[in-house]
């Protein structure tokens, strides 16, 4: 008989290909937070929130500037809520994740969409 257990584990790793400025993506290894389907969901909800609101403001006549802080801002909150660990030499902390948003717009949404990515397998094993 083979053992499964219900409850997922707490959390799941994958290894980002983090996009760099003038030189090659560098492989880092995430731990995300496992979240069930109510979670996820409301995870993408808040993403087509966000989606919403910049393009609001930039209807609004926002500038470049005011857009971008709302993009970091979306993208910290997101990642905090997503990711427990990462590869890099300075520890994840909230200040460090802020570090990380301003670096590049790449980078974070890379490691949006691998963490999203991640539930593929399952979802179209199903």
């Amino acid at each position: 008989m083979t053992t499964f257990r219900i409850e997922p584990n707490p959390t799941f790793s994958v290894t980002v290909a983090v996009p760099r400025a003038g030189g090659a993506a560098v492989e880092v290894p995430f731990t995300f937070k496992f979240l069930d389907r109510e979670q996820l969901a409301e995870h993408f909800d808040k993403k087509h929130e966000h989606q919403k609101a910049l393009a609001e403001l930039v209807q609004g006549g926002a500038n470049v500037r005011e857009v971008t802080a709302a993009a970091m801002e979306r993208q910290v909150e997101t990642l905090k809520g997503i990711v427990t660990a990462w590869g890099f030499e300075d520890e994840f902390s909230e200040e460090a994740l802020r570090a990380f948003v301003r670096t590049s717009a790449a980078a974070p949404e890379a490691v949006i969409r691998a963490f999203e990515q991640g539930y593929e397998p399952a979802r179209l094993g199903n």
